[in-house]
């Protein structure tokens, strides 16, 4: 009898020794002294390394805000964020690792980006980087921000971004780095290597030309002057009319506002008036500039003209033109000058 029980509580121990084993597969035991401790970031703009890219030779710097400190696990073979010590301190209890979806991290985006837009809350970037120049940084989590800005011809707007770092650094299809953070295989390097791109949208910019036209002597009837306006841009061929009415000797202005900034245009007077004939050159160059600042001031032209004793006489036409978002297209509006003060274009 006691040789049977022997042999029971000898099956029941293998057993036990068995079920421990068998859980203890399914647990990783991390190495932490050989994970990274600090990560190598590079920012870089979507589509930049292509050679004729708007943005290529932009030199924008990123903003890094340190959103959570990345600490590895000391069980598992991953890492675990915490904002304590963070300016991110009061976001924490909005944050859950373990169940965030994809749309959770986007939404977390929008979150860090907003407490960043609060004035009231006088967050400073951690770091600074010249995009395309990489940088180390203690591993967490960052918010890249890079400031709107613009050159001579466009406006620029950035998407913010959350980095991990680190994450999965390589690709085993291409041996490659991971533009992301989700997937591929841990470095063991004591620096890990990474780089993101960072999506982008531009608008043209728009500024003024004003014509100034002197006529040095009225023969006593209105007479309207009109001028060509025209360039090339990269959205292709621009053109557009002006004109200026008169009914007193002087000078007289107008401004057709809305043109593509930092393109050379061709202003030609192309009806000096009935009874008038042009004192000079008919056509000049300007470069428009975008108005923005004040110290900006809006591109000018000037012509003059003199009675040439025709006696003719008579009022003129503006064709003016207007930009269709939807079509791309400058469509002609027709409207009459009908009175001699100065007039503006929209």
């Amino acid at each position: 009898m006691k040789h049977r029980i022997s042999k029971r509580v000898a099956l029941a121990l293998a057993m036990c020794v068995t079920c421990v084993l068998a859980f203890g597969a399914t647990f990783v035991r991390a190495d932490v002294n050989s994970k990274p401790k600090v990560s190598n970031l590079t920012i870089k703009l979507a589509g930049s390394d292509s050679g004729d890219s708007q943005v290529k030779d932009l030199g924008t710097e990123a903003e890094l805000y340190l959103v959570a400190y990345a600490n590895p696990d000391d069980n598992y073979d991953t890492y675990n964020y915490d904002f304590e010590g963070t300016q991110f301190e009061s976001l924490k209890s909005d944050f859950n690792q373990q169940t965030y979806t994809s749309d959770d991290w986007k939404e977390l985006v929008g979150k860090v980006k907003a407490f960043v837009d609060d004035k009231d809350n006088n967050i400073q970037p951690d770091k600074t980087v010249k995009v395309g120049d990489p940088i180390d940084l203690q591993n967490g989590l960052y918010l890249v921000i890079i400031p709107n800005t613009a050159n001579d011809k466009y406006s620029f707007t950035f998407e913010p971004v959350l980095v991990s770092l680190p994450g999965k650094t390589i690709d085993p299809a291409t041996q490659q780095p991971y533009t992301t953070t989700d997937k591929g295989e841990w470095t063991n390097d004591v620096t890990a290597t990474y780089r993101i791109n960072v999506k982008w949208s531009m608008e043209p910019r728009k500024g003024g030309l004003k014509i100034n036209k002197t006529v040095s002597s009225f023969n006593g009837e209105p007479a309207t002057f009109t001028f060509l306006i025209e360039g090339k841009t990269d959205a292709g061929d621009y053109q557009n009319y002006a004109a200026v009415q008169f009914d007193s000797a002087g000078v007289h202005s107008t401004t057709v506002n809305g043109i593509p900034a930092g393109y050379e245009y061709t202003v030609t007077e192309i009806d000096s008036g009935a009874g008038y004939q042009t004192d000079g050159a008919n056509a000049q160059k300007v470069t428009v500039v975008a108005d923005q600042t004040a110290d900006v001031q809006t591109a000018e032209v000037s012509f003059n003209n003199v009675p040439n004793d025709s006696g003719k006489q008579g009022y003129g036409i503006e064709n003016h033109f207007v930009f269709d978002r939807e079509t791309g297209n400058w469509n002609p509006e027709k409207r009459e000058i009908n009175k001699p003060s100065n007039s503006s274009n929209e």
